[in-house]
């Protein structure tokens, strides 16, 4: 039997008792769920790597407290208020228009990710994690 995508593969063996949809849910969430937390690791060593020893956890709980402020709190409410204020224009639909501005906050990340790297080099200059001769390139 063959199979279109890797995550039709994945979903069709090892599920016996399960439905066809739920095995192909089964598989595209073993597969896409992990790369959507594959940012974590880089990020916590990063915040560990830029703090003094004596700060590390003080800093990385502070990391999480911000991310969880703005995943948890304040995003829902900023797309409940969005989707209120499309409701008179769109109906039922304003909460799908509400949230496809969300799908784009990847590529945000993605930038600040990048702006970061632009002065890591430096940064781990000021934490003394490298030499001076390794900033002057």
């Amino acid at each position: 039997m063959k199979h279109k995508s890797l995550p039709n593969a994945v979903s069709s063996r090892g599920a016996p008792g399960l439905s066809a949809t739920a095995r192909l849910a089964w598989g595209r969430v073993s597969i896409i769920f992990p790369l959507t937390h594959a940012n974590f690791g880089p990020a916590f060593a990063l915040v560990q790597n830029l703090c003094p020893p004596m700060m590390r956890a003080q800093c990385v709980a502070v990391f999480l407290f911000a991310a969880n402020v703005a995943n948890l709190i304040l995003a829902p409410q900023l797309v409940g208020i969005a989707s209120d204020l499309l409701g008179p224009r769109l109906g039922a639909e304003s909460l799908r228009f509400a949230l496809i501005p969300l799908a784009f906050t990847g590529f945000w990340a993605a930038a600040h990710y990048w702006l970061c790297g632009q002065h890591l080099r430096q940064d781990l200059h000021g934490a003394r994690l490298l030499p001076k001769l390794a900033v002057e390139r």
